[in-house]
């Protein structure tokens, strides 16, 4: 195969064109080193060369859908990548095209998590026990997830929203601690706080 025109703008961005109606879009970063060099206008593209042109293609592909989705909202590398398998990309074709977006800023899990999270807390009103689990079902980590809501919310805020939340099981008719216990973990809260706040309630109560 045969390249008709090849043009390579100052971002890297290479396009091409083969005879019998072939064309790549690539950046030229993605393209394996086992493809080699692009052949000029006029030379006879190698196998290897198309096979890898092809793969880089693909990758460049899956940065613009990856991007289209951004636009319309902040996501997490995770959903990003369940996104893209939806629609058919393999699992390393994303991960070379979401690398280079997280390189550029423009993918951020902590960016992500804090925008949810202050979205969740301000408007809904959700304690963060809710918040972190929701965080961890998107793909933060458990770290960024901590720390996005230690900054939310204070240790006593975070002790307020778990006596609000066993008050309220409570007053629906679950007095069994261990219910309360089970609906709480199950809520994301530690069992170390739901034991403090469960015995300084029957204190209350006592």
């Amino acid at each position: 195969m045969r390249v008709e025109t090849l043009e390579i703008g100052a971002s890297g961005l290479v396009r091409l064109r083969a005879d019998g109606g072939s064309s790549f879009l690539f950046r030229m970063e993605y393209l394996p080193e086992s493809a080699g060099p692009v052949p000029p206008p006029g030379a006879e593209a190698k196998e290897a060369f198309l096979i890898g042109a092809a793969a880089a293609a693909g990758v460049y592909a899956a940065e613009v859908k990856a991007l289209e989705l951004l636009a319309r909202a902040e996501q997490t590398r995770y959903l990003l990548t369940l996104k893209l398998r939806k629609r058919g990309m393999s699992d390393p074709t994303v991960s070379l095209a979401l690398d280079r977006l997280e390189m550029l800023g423009l993918l951020s899990d902590e960016r992500f998590a804090r925008a949810w999270a202050e979205e969740r807390s301000r408007r809904r009103g959700e304690w963060p026990a809710r918040i972190s689990a929701g965080l961890a079902a998107r793909g933060v980590s458990e770290d960024l997830a901590r720390r996005v809501c230690s900054e939310l919310y204070s240790e006593e805020d975070r002790k307020e929203a778990l006596l609000k939340a066993a008050r309220r099981y409570l007053r629906s008719g679950r007095k069994d601690p261990e219910t309360v216990s089970r609906r709480l973990r199950a809520e994301g809260w530690r069992p170390s706080e739901i034991r403090e706040t469960l015995e300084c309630l029957r204190k209350e109560g006592d």
